[in-house]
């Protein structure tokens, strides 16, 4: 279902199997223990923010030997495990703060509809696991390595 207004584009998806394995023994579980919203943001659609609404069920694990005995349904090909954003904004994001980084990657980023802050972008490149851990002490030092060591290999 989309609901649009104020320039926000607002998006609620659902799961719909009836399943899920539980994270720890794997054991499909059925029974529903209660249910909650997440809220993710997503790459801007005809100049509108997204908000993606997933209603997330929390399942109880039927095994007895596991130690997890509640666990909540995943979308992992949506977003990434307490992540607030989905995977492909947070590629851009990662795109923008390796090019240019900092307040310059932010008002780049609000030309495409993209509200983030200087601080999220360099963020993203601290953690960019393309990056040495030789190179993660400064932006000075993460400038100064060739181009061809930041890419990574297929």
């Amino acid at each position: 279902m989309v609901r649009s207004s104020l320039g926000l584009a607002c998006i609620i998806g659902w799961s719909r199997t009836a399943s899920e394995g539980c994270p720890d023994c794997g054991l499909c579980c059925e029974r529903v223990h209660d249910r909650y919203q997440r809220r993710v943001r997503d790459l801007p659609l005809g100049g509108r923010a997204v908000v993606i609404t997933l209603l997330v069920r929390r399942f109880i694990c039927d095994n007895r030997r596991c130690a997890r005995r509640t666990f909540a349904e995943r979308f992992t090909r949506l977003t990434n495990p307490y992540a607030r954003c989905t995977r492909r904004l947070g590629a851009w994001l990662e795109v923008i703060g390796l090019a240019v980084a900092g307040r310059a990657g932010a008002r780049l980023a609000k030309s495409f509809g993209i509200a983030a802050g200087r601080m999220t972008f360099l963020r993203r490149v601290m953690s960019c696991p393309i990056l040495s851990a030789g190179c993660r002490g400064s932006l000075a030092s993460m400038i100064s390595p060739p181009v061809a060591e930041l890419r990574t290999p297929l």
